[in-house]
């Protein structure tokens, strides 16, 4: 049986609860010390602090700021509530906020973030917020509050709207161009083949006529005749060049399909480069204006391989799937780092990039690249069908 504790005893441990009775009370003191530091810093900040009992499933904590951004200025927190925060939020984004806190509550998660649209009351206009959270759990680990941060994002998401928008206005204004630009080189190559070709044409007739009505002494004449009208010949041909290259006529002749194999078929003649070609028919998918814009990007892609690739082998492949066309064109060029700012020698290379991926996204699609320094070059161009993209804009029109 245990002994009853001695007057000395009972002394020393009532020193010691007092001891300890000291402790807590300046253990509280330090709490109460901080958690006052923390609400004053909390009152200064910008941004709207919280703190949510997830047992109680109310708010214990807002600073002015974060009262102001979801009640007004004039509400205390008691006037926020879960659901009165819920109703406020963009219908279209409660679900998104929904699923951020449920998937932050779930083990092995300790924060959240979403990004809302929330209802300004005094003028019904919606400002963005950006809400970034803690979940604080006791020793087991089960979740006791949300203490979080919320931004006021607004006059960044309208920074952003405005830089779309100037981003629409600029493809809008490139698209216009390039248009533009296809006119006036299909004015000017009929004018070359109507005009300067019909001039050269009764020229070279009219120096034929000379050559004929010359005496049989005249030799000397007779071969300044016969190399002017090889001369003269070269320049139709060139002319006849020159006017195909600025409005690809053949387009209307042929379709899509032979165009682009001939014009690899004359790039293979003239630079030396064995061309292999695995094409699908894709003539029925694209209308005679969307086939020059292809056109257009063939032409500038293979300039590209020409003056900057020295390669000896290209590979095109054009497929058609799920409603999309995919032109891809691959050599074996000497390549570059795509990841590198290229240099003001490559300039020329950047233009010519720039505008196939203006005139690919002029019909809706994308432009991808993939190089590697000593390993050739990679293009793929993907552009939706003109009977897809037609559903694309009416769907997005009904939905709009």
């Amino acid at each position: 049986m245990q002994s009853k504790p001695t007057c000395e005893q009972l002394q020393q441990r009532i020193e010691q609860l007092e001891a300890q009775l000291e402790r807590l009370k300046e253990d509280n003191k330090k709490d109460e010390w901080v958690q006052q530091e923390f609400k004053r810093l909390a009152e200064r900040s910008k941004d709207g602090i919280y703190r949510f009992d997830l047992a109680t499933r109310r708010f214990v904590f807002f600073n002015k700021k974060g009262i102001e951004m979801f009640c007004s200025k004039n509400a205390q927190l008691s006037d926020i509530t879960p659901k009165s925060m819920l109703l406020r939020i963009h219908p279209d984004d409660r679900e998104t906020v929904r699923t951020a806190a449920r998937e932050s509550l779930l083990p092995g998660h300790n924060d959240g973030e979403a990004e809302y649209r929330y209802l300004n009351l005094e003028d019904g206009s919606y400002s963005w917020n950006y809400d970034r959270w803690l979940v604080m759990r006791d020793s087991s680990g089960r979740p006791l509050y949300l203490e979080g941060i919320v931004i006021d994002d607004t006059n960044r998401k309208l920074a952003e709207e405005a830089l779309r928008e100037s981003r629409k206005k600029l493809r809008r204004l490139s698209s216009y161009l390039l248009k533009a630009q296809e006119r006036e080189r299909r004015r000017i190559s009929l004018e070359l083949h109507d005009e300067l070709g019909q001039a050269l044409t009764a020229l070279k007739l009219q120096i034929g006529s000379i050559k004929k009505n010359l005496r049989a002494d005249q030799l000397s004449l007779r071969e300044n005749c016969e190399h002017t009208l090889k001369y003269v010949d070269q320049i139709i041909e060139n002319v006849r060049r020159l006017s195909h290259d600025l409005s690809p006529s053949i387009l209307e002749d042929l379709g899509l399909d032979a165009s682009l194999r001939l014009l690899l078929k004359e790039f293979a003649k003239h630079s030396n480069v064995t061309v292999r070609v695995n094409a699908a028919d894709v003539d029925s998918f694209f209308s005679s204006e969307n086939q020059v814009v292809i056109y257009r990007i063939f032409q500038e892609a293979l300039t590209n391989i020409e003056k900057h690739a020295a390669a000896w082998h290209i590979w095109v492949t054009i497929k058609h799937h799920d409603g999309r066309v995919t032109f891809r064109i691959r050599d074996d060029g000497k390549g570059f780092d795509v990841k590198q700012p290229l240099s003001k020698s490559s300039d020329e290379r950047v233009l010519g990039l720039t505008a196939m991926d203006e005139r690919a996204r002029m019909l809706g699609g994308k432009l991808s690249i993939s190089s590697q320094k000593g390993k050739g070059t990679e293009i793929v161009v993907e552009i939706p069908t003109d009977a897809t993209r037609d559903q694309d804009e009416s769907l997005s029109f009904s939905l709009s």
